[in-house]
């Protein structure tokens, strides 16, 4: 595909990002040849919480994407046209969260995407992949042996995704050493026109994932309270993509409705969910297998194993809660996932038939390495059962003679120890003369490390038993996951999703109750959105955080449909126009989840796009000003925003001078106003912007009401009301007051204003003769400072008089 320009790989993992860096770097040419010297450090990585990334950039700003789970390795693929200012690529990033970065080759390095990806992500390393790599055709064979024939059709024809999902494919497996069969892997294309989007500085804002301290326990997320990993995976997921398509909305909003409708089920379900623990990784232990057999996979493989059947024990348990609400497609479907119990027995049986069940650790160091090779049934391999007969005998024979050296020095305090790396070996008190018997003593500590011929001998026996135990383990164990359980992962596979899924709606229904929110209704087309008595759920906590003696939250009211698709909000400082933008964003997002909305009724459009412009700061990065960072903001609006868009709008061109600003303001606000299907709040200080309400029929102006203290200060009241603000007190200074200003300050202000404000309304335009008696003036003073004699002087300025006279200005 001749039209790649750009890869990149992105990985969470920041304690591994050196080791895995230098060792792609020194790789990188020899990529397909000889594996001499391969390091496999990045092992460790898999079924760490992380992704890798790859972004393709094709001709025409088409981009793919595909995103590996290295905790459950799924993949989602995904394939869109971006904007000039790549906001939906990023945003796409942002998803996922990425660390480090690979990238095609050098001719990419200057991309405009490349560029704003290292802007964006100044953390991001960049690590060249040669583009043969990159091959559609490889990912349409990887999606061909992952996908079911309709969704395959779907995929494959996306070419740039594919193109993606082939590289960094090939870049995982090479970094991490590992194999991932395409038949037991989790492919997913997700088309983004089912999506919400809206750029990291939005999520930033809301403060969907994290709060303005970047902390995750003051964030919309903290809200919700999933069980498993896999929920909570899918829960930021699902905040920074909502869906926008009504149908798929409407079937989470009937999830959240069976499950809400009895408290018993509710709760049977969140008990079972509680002991299901991390289905994903369990599962993605059998799709990525290491090319080199260790006998910490063994061990690692043996305990998930052993995990994963008690999760599909539970499995019925939570099919017998959804059965009740068969008819909503989404619970049939979950209820079948759940209720596969003839193909979860199958995997249980073939884990029994080699790993015996309720296996006990080992109590005693030596045995609790060797312990995991005798979890397995005899008869499995003539090597193993051989090896685990020596290993026994030999460990046998070294307590007898370690009883024997005891009774031959019963004073030394001879102690049996044993280490990974040293073996069996004795030990005694530091503070004992030692035999002549006694070899290789050393002292560590207070003690003495040492061993005699028979231990050493027996020693010896034990270490090649050992030796041999493991890899007659290691041989079972990958027949086991290779042969015997890599046909069942795709069942595994629906149990992981639905899970999750079901972990995700619970969170919503416990949203529900707590924060005594209401069933959305979720309209396509030109439908109106509305809320009455809608709450900002992080404002109302934090207000509740107070204590008996603070405020509570006041609802608020927002309706904007077609025909009024432009609202003015004007308000003092401090009465809640930040405020109120936020709420309906807040609520607008939870909708397009399908989650209840914490209000008293809601009808919400469904959005494609949502915009805001908010916030104060410049970028020192990017050598820009507020005002500048302002305008390119707005711009981007305005060149992005389509149909089916929310844009919110807060306080536009403050940071330049009032005339200008108002202008720029006023101007941005007809725009939006003539973009049809675009919905748009805005809020200002201008009152210039009011006066758009008496000139367009389709533009609506509020304000939130305050009144005034009896020290000139205000109290908001954080209520909606129609029409532009009406105060002639000036509410900036009242603002002031609650700021503890000097009061001497505060009286020549108001004085000032007044002042200012009746100036203002004189008229000082000058006359004409005032306008020539002002260059009169001018002219003399130039002519007292020229350098010029007396006679000189005197000449010009009869000159001048004359020329006055003449024009009318010496009657003046």
């Amino acid at each position: 595909f001749l039209g790649l320009d750009l890869f990149m790989a992105l990985t969470f993992h920041s304690r591994e990002m050196d080791a895995l860096n230098s060792a792609v770097t020194s790789r990188t040419m020899t990529m397909g040849g000889a594996r001499t010297g391969r390091t496999t450090q990045g092992c460790t990585t898999i079924g760490n919480e992380g992704f890798v990334v790859s972004v393709i950039e094709a001709r025409d700003r088409i981009v793919g994407l595909a995103a590996l789970s290295t905790r459950s390795m799924e993949v989602q693929i995904t394939q869109f046209v971006d904007q000039g200012s790549s906001a939906f690529a990023l945003a796409m990033l942002e998803v996922y969260d990425p660390i480090s970065a690979v990238v095609v080759c050098k001719s990419s390095e200057r991309t405009p995407l490349h560029t704003r990806i290292q802007n964006k992500f100044s953390e991001v390393s960049m690590v060249p992949i040669a583009r043969r790599y990159f091959d559609e055709a490889e990912g349409v064979r990887i999606v061909q042996g992952s996908m079911s024939e309709a969704d395959c059709w779907a995929a494959k024809s996306k070419f740039v995704a594919m193109a993606a999902l082939a590289g960094i494919w090939k870049y995982v497996e090479y970094t991490l050493d590992i194999t991932i069969h395409p038949s037991t892997a989790r492919v997913v294309y997700r088309p983004m026109d089912r999506v919400l989007m809206f750029d990291s500085s939005t999520a930033r804002h809301l403060e969907l994932i994290q709060d303005a301290r970047g902390k995750t326990c003051g964030s919309l997320l903290s809200l919700f309270q999933c069980k498993t990993q896999g929920g909570r995976r899918f829960l930021r997921q699902t905040l920074l993509q909502p869906m926008s398509c009504v149908s798929s909305i409407e079937v989470r909003l009937q999830f959240v409705d069976f499950l809400l409708a009895s408290d018993e089920r509710l709760s049977a379900v969140q008990s079972a969910l509680a002991v299901m623990g991390d289905v994903d990784l369990l599962v993605s232990r059998l799709v990525a297998t290491p090319r080199v057999y260790s006998e910490s996979w063994c061990r690692t493989m043996i305990k998930g194993l052993l995990q994963l059947k008690q999760v599909l024990a539970i499995a019925p348990v939570i099919a017998e809660q959804l059965a009740p609400g068969r008819e909503a497609a989404l619970v049939d479907s979950l209820y079948l996932h759940f209720a596969d119990e003839t193909r979860y027995a199958e995997v249980r049986r073939v884990i029994d038939n080699v790993i015996i069940p309720n296996i006990s650790a080992s109590e005693n160091r030596a045995g609790a390495r060797t312990h995991v090779a005798f979890a397995f049934h005899g008869g499995m391999d003539e090597e193993l059962d051989l090896a685990r007969v020596t290993w026994s005998d030999a460990v046998d024979e070294i307590h007898r003679a370690f009883q024997a050296h005891c009774a031959e020095w019963p004073d030394l305090g001879l102690r049996l120890d044993y280490t990974d790396s040293r073996g069996h070996f004795l030990s005694f008190p530091a503070s004992r003369t030692p035999p002549r018997e006694l070899l290789c003593v050393t002292r560590k500590g207070n003690r003495c490390l040492c061993t005699t011929l028979e231990v050493d001998r027996l020693a010896h026996q034990a270490r090649e038993a050992q030796t041999q135990l493991w890899r007659a383990a290691r041989r079972v164990m990958a027949k086991l996951v290779e042969v015997d359980l890599r046909e069942h992962t795709a069942p595994l596979h629906n149990l992981a999703f639905s899970v999750a899924t079901l972990d995700v709606f619970q969170a919503f229904a416990m949203f529900a109750l707590t924060e005594r929110a209401v069933r959305p209704r979720v309209v396509s087309g030109q439908g109106p959105l509305a809320f009455k008595g809608a709450r900002h759920p992080l404002a109302e906590r934090a207000m509740a955080g107070l204590g008996p003696g603070g405020a509570d939250f006041v609802a608020l009211d927002f309706f904007i449909a077609s025909n009024a698709n432009l609202q003015i909000v004007t308000a003092p400082n401090g009465a809640g126009k930040s405020t109120y933008l936020h709420t309906l964003a807040i609520n607008v997002v939870l909708a397009h989840m399908g989650c209840y909305v914490p209000a008293m009724a809601a009808s919400v459009r469904c959005m494609r796009q949502l915009f805001t412009r908010v916030g104060t700061g410049d970028s020192l990065e990017a050598n820009a000003s507020t005002f500048h960072c302002e305008m390119s903001e707005i711009a981007h609006i305005l060149t992005s925003a389509g149909p089916e868009s929310l844009v919110l709008v807060d306080e536009l061109g403050r940071g330049t001078s009032h005339s200008e600003g108002a202008a720029i303001c006023w101007a941005a606000a007809e725009a939006l106003q003539r973009m049809e299907g675009v919905l748009t709040l805005l809020t200002s200080h201008f009152e210039e912007i009011s006066e758009l309400a008496n000139r367009h029929p389709q533009v609506r102006a509020v304000h939130l009401q305050c009144d005034a203290a009896a020290d000139g200060s205000l109290r908001p009241r954080y209520s909606v009301a129609t029409g532009p603000l009406e105060f002639s007190g000036g509410y900036g200074i009242a603002a002031a007051v609650a700021a503890a200003l000097p009061s001497e300050l505060l009286e020549d202000a108001r004085s000032l204003r007044e002042t200012i404000v009746q100036e203002s309304k004189k008229d000082h335009t000058l006359r004409p003769q005032d306008l020539a008696m002002c260059q009169a003036a001018d002219e003399l003073g130039e002519l007292a400072r020229a350098p010029l004699g007396d006679e000189q002087l005197a000449a010009e300025l009869e000159t001048r008089r004359r020329a006055w006279f003449e024009d009318g200005v010496g009657a003046c």
